[in-house]
C-alpha cells in the first residue's frame, strides 16, 4: 500500500519535549497509511528560540524532500503546534499542492516564557499568522477540551474541530488494593506546571502516609530532585516515591525513596534503584521492596510487617 498521508513533526520521534510523543503514536496507528519528515532527521533545523524549530529551508537540498508531494501522491498532510514554524511549512505546502490540511494544536493559551518580549512577539503571530492558518485549514484537532475552547475563541473556529485525547498503551491493567493513598502527576516538568508546589503540599500530610508518582520529562526534574532531598524531618510513615518515567514506558520500581530516621534523629529519604534490594533491618515497601539474601536461600526473605511498621528480616 503506498503512503499517502503525510505528517511534517517539529522533531524526530526520540527527541523529548511533547509534540513528537502524539506524532509517534500516529504514526503507530497509520504505519500503512503515513510516512514522517522531522526535524533533525529529514531536514535540519535550528532553535532561535528554545522549542521553536526553523527548518533549514535555505539549504539547497531541503526542497527537493517536498518535490513528489502532489495529489496523486500525497492525499492528506498533518501538522503540530502552532510555536513551530514547520507547521506554516506544512500549511502553505498543503494550500499551494491543494492537498487536504490538518493541524493538531497542543496549546490551550497563549505562549508562557520567562522573557516577556518573546511571549509578546509570539501573541501577534499567534493573532495574526495562525489565526489565517486555523481558519483555513480543513480540519484542527486539539488534544484537550481546554485546547478546543481556547482554539475556537482566539481563532474564531467553530467547525470542523475536535479533541483527540493522547493515550497510554496498557497491555493489562492491573487494580491492586493498597493501604497508602496513591497520588499521581502525569506531564511535563516545566515550571508553571507546579510540581514543586504538590510536593510541597504534601509535606503538610504530617499524620498522613502517602505515595506520589510523578510521569514526565522535562528542565524541572533537577528542581523536583532538590525538593525531595529537602524534605527532611517528616513524620513517621511518610513515603514519597518520585518515578521519572517516559510518558510511554512502563516500568515499575525504578526509583523509590523511603524515609527513614538518620543518626541525629532526622528523617531523610534512602534510594532504592532497580536490582537494588534493602538490608536487613531496614524499612521497606510489600508491594515493591526487594530483600537482600546476604546467606543465599533459596528464596529470598519477605518484607514483613512488626514492630515500628515494615522491615527487612534481620
Amino acid at each position: 500500500m503506498n503512503k499517502q498521508i503525510l505528517q511534517i513533526s517539529p522533531y524526530t520521534f526520540d527527541h523529548v519535549w511533547w509534540v513528537e510523543k502524539h506524532a509517534w503514536m500516529l504514526q503507530s496507528i497509520f504505519h500503512d497509511e503515513m510516512y514522517t519528515i522531522a526535524g533533525w532527521g529529514e531536514f535540519s533545523i535550528i532553535e532561535p528560540v528554545k522549542h521553536c524549530p526553523v527548518p533549514c529551508f535555505w539549504k539547497k537540498w531541503f526542497f527537493s524532500l517536498f518535490s513528489n508531494i502532489n495529489t496523486k501522491t500525497t492525499r492528506l498532510i498533518i501538522s503540530h503546534i502552532r510555536f513551530a514554524p514547520t507547521a506554516w511549512l506544512a500549511f502553505l505546502l498543503a494550500k499551494k499542492r491543494g492537498i487536504p490540511y490538518v493541524h493538531v494544536e497542543h496549546g490551550s493559551n497563549f505562549l508562557i516564557h520567562n522573557n516577556s518580549f518573546i511571549a509578546f512577539v509570539s501573541k501577534i503571530i499567534d493573532l495574526t499568522i495562525w489565526k489565517i492558518i486555523i481558519q483555513n485549514a480543513d480540519y484542527v484537532i486539539c488534544v484537550s477540551q481546554a485546547g478546543k475552547e481556547w482554539v475556537t475563541k482566539t481563532f474564531w473556529r467553530n467547525q470542523k474541530i475536535s479533541v483527540i485525547y493522547r493515550g497510554f498503551e496498557f497491555k493489562k491493567i492491573k487494580r491492586k488494593r493498597n493501604s497508602i493513598p496513591r497520588i499521581g502527576l502525569v506531564g511535563r516538568l516545566t515550571w508553571y506546571k507546579n510540581a514543586d508546589g504538590l510536593i510541597r503540599a504534601l509535606k503538610k500530610l504530617e499524620n498522613q502516609a502517602w505515595i506520589l508518582n510523578i510521569v514526565g520529562e522535562g528542565e524541572e526534574q533537577e528542581k523536583l530532585e532538590k525538593a525531595r532531598l529537602q524534605m527532611t524531618h517528616a513524620v513517621l510513615g511518610i513515603i514519597l516515591m518520585i518515578a521519572f518515567l517516559g510518558i510511554f514506558t512502563v516500568i515499575t520500581g525504578d526509583i523509590l525513596g523511603v524515609i527513614r530516621r538518620d543518626n541525629d534523629g532526622n528523617w531523610r529519604f534512602e534510594i532504592q534503584t532497580v536490582n537494588s534490594c534493602v538490608a536487613p533491618g531496614q524499612t521497606c515497601i510489600p508491594s515493591s521492596s526487594v530483600c537482600c539474601n546476604p546467606l543465599n536461600l533459596p528464596v529470598a526473605p519477605a518484607c514483613t510487617s512488626g514492630a515500628g511498621g515494615y522491615k527487612c528480616p534481620p
